[in-house]
């Protein structure tokens, strides 16, 4: 009893936040404690949101949870996003790792993944996806808890155009990123892994100053 209570509390949490999104003064930060709030409510170990624009291949913003204290973009099963996005429909499994579409994904091999949840979302040139996902523990999401899924990716929508910088900024990242990278790689003496966590670090830097 005392978990389904905890349970309902994180729903409780999720649906106020989600219903003050659009009139958030900082919509990025309640997206934040919404993805926490959403993974709460539906038992999940990992929740992971992003968003990119136009033909982009970095997500100009992330927002995520992972009970483990890990960076959910470490733990979330890249390959479950890749055909969510690939097929531009929701991909859900109630485990991951009996489910001959992933068994053999390493992601889903090193976390034990379980139940999936991923959907894809798309607002003009936006697009992104919500991906929740239990790691652990057998048994799929609910159909109560799927609908949370689509309840959140529909309030995302209603607000994504202001979590991501306009084109102009969008150029000028660019530039920065393609900078980062040299310097990173300098600093590190070509140490590709550690420049990529000194550059995931900066990028993210620059998108909080951006959105301030």
């Amino acid at each position: 009893m005392p978990g389904n209570h905890r349970v309902l509390e994180a729903e409780n949490q999720l649906l106020k936040t989600l219903l003050a999104l659009p009139s958030a003064a900082a919509p990025d930060v309640e997206l934040a404690a919404a993805i926490s709030f959403l993974a709460g409510a539906m038992s999940a170990t990992t929740g992971y949101l992003e968003l990119l624009v136009g033909e982009e291949s970095e997500p100009c913003f992330t927002a995520g949870y992972d009970a483990g204290g890990n960076d959910p973009v470490d733990t979330i099963c890249r390959g479950v996003i890749a055909r969510a996005v690939a097929d531009n429909a929701p991909v859900r499994s109630s485990s991951a790792r009996r489910d001959p579409r992933f068994q053999e994904l390493g992601s889903v091999r090193r976390n034990a993944t379980e139940a999936i949840a991923c959907a894809p979302l798309a607002v003009g040139d936006i697009t992104g996806v919500v991906c929740l996902q239990r790691s652990g523990q057998p048994g799929g999401f609910t159909d109560g808890e799927l609908r949370l899924v689509d309840y959140f990716t529909q309030q995302v929508m209603l607000v994504a155009h202001r979590l991501v910088p306009p084109v102009p900024l969008r150029t000028e990242i660019r530039r920065l990123q393609v900078n980062l990278v040299r310097d990173a790689l300098a600093r590190t003496r070509g140490n590709v892994a550690q420049a990529a966590r000194e550059l995931k670090v900066a990028r993210s830097f620059v998108y909080s100053v951006i959105r301030q």
